[in-house]
């Protein structure tokens, strides 16, 4: 796997390598069909405000099998009916 910063370096080179190896990238530039970019690459977690966060919770039967229910960060509920005979889910319903 790759590093953070060797990764960027990657996707920082990619517009040169399509310039050098492909004639349909040169055209397509030529154009103005595509547009190179040249600013440093910043992913979308380093842009955010770092107090955001995701946040989901999960419950689980007394065991730790099963799902009892989850709620997601819009606060949406999804109730799990789970016969734990079989491990299969009988029925879910939502509590939005």
């Amino acid at each position: 796997t790759l590093g953070l910063e060797d990764f960027r370096k990657i996707l920082s080179g990619i517009p040169k390598r399509l310039a050098r190896d492909v004639s349909t990238y040169n055209i397509a530039l030529r154009y103005g069909m595509v547009e190179e970019h040249h600013e440093p690459i910043q992913f979308y977690f380093e842009k955010i405000d770092s107090t955001l966060y995701i946040e989901n919770e999960a419950q689980y039967t007394e065991d730790g099998k099963y799902l009892i229910s989850t709620t997601d960060t819009l606060f949406n509920k999804t109730n799990y009916d789970i016969d734990t005979n079989k491990g299969i889910i009988n029925f879910m319903d939502k509590d939005n």
